[in-house]
C-alpha cells in the first residue's frame, strides 16, 4: 500500500513553486520592515539619552553659577540666606551644551535644537528640544522634503539643585 504524499505533490506543481516563492519574498519583506522600525526605535533610544546628557552636563555648570548668600546681624546671628546668581546662567549652561553637541555630534540627528534655563531657589532646570530623523532617513529627506514630517520632537529637562548649606 501506497502512502499518498500530497503536500509534497503540491509543491513540487508550479503552483507549490509559486506560493513558496511568494512566502519567501514576503518573509523577507516584512523583515526588513522590521528591522526597519527596530533600527529607528534604537537610534531614538540612543539620541535620547545623548540629548539628556548633555542637558545635563548644561544644568550641571549653570548650576555652579548660583550660590548662597548670607547676611548676618552684629550679633553673630544668622539673619537671611538667601540663593543668588554669581555669574550668567545661561552663558555657561549654552556653552557647555555647545560643546557636548560639537563632541556627540547631535547636530546631525537633531534639528532646532534649543536650550531654556529656569531657576527657582537653588534648583536650576534645564530643558533642551529637538526633532529627531535618523541618520538613514535624513539621506532621503534630502530628496523628497515630506520626510521631514516624520522627524520625532524630543524633551529632556533635567533639573538640578544645590543641597549643601552653607556654601558660600
Amino acid at each position: 500500500m501506497k502512502r499518498r504524499r500530497p503536500l509534497w505533490d503540491w509543491v513540487r506543481q508550479e503552483d507549490g513553486y509559486t506560493f513558496s516563492l511568494n512566502m519567501a519574498f514576503l518573509s523577507v519583506t516584512v523583515g526588513m520592515i522590521l528591522l526597519l522600525i527596530l533600527a529607528w526605535l534604537t537610534a531614538g533610544l540612543a539620541a535620547g539619552t545623548n540629548l539628556r546628557r548633555a542637558a545635563a552636563a548644561a544644568a550641571l555648570a549653570a548650576q555652579s553659577q548660583v550660590t548662597q548668600t548670607v547676611t548676618g546681624s552684629s550679633a553673630g546671628f544668622l539673619t537671611q540666606a538667601a540663593w543668588s546668581l554669581t555669574g550668567p546662567v545661561n552663558a555657561a549652561a549654552t556653552e557647555v551644551f555647545d560643546e557636548e553637541v560639537n563632541d556627540m555630534h547631535l547636530a546631525q540627528v537633531f534639528s532646532n535644537l534649543s536650550l531654556e534655563t529656569s531657576i527657582s531657589g537653588n534648583q536650576v532646570t534645564v530643558t533642551v528640544r529637538g526633532d529627531f530623523l535618523p541618520l538613514f532617513l535624513q539621506t532621503a529627506a534630502a530628496r523628497v522634503p515630506e520626510l521631514r514630517s516624520m522627524a520625532v520632537p524630543m524633551k529632556a529637562v533635567v533639573p538640578v539643585d544645590d543641597p549643601v548649606v552653607g556654601k558660600g
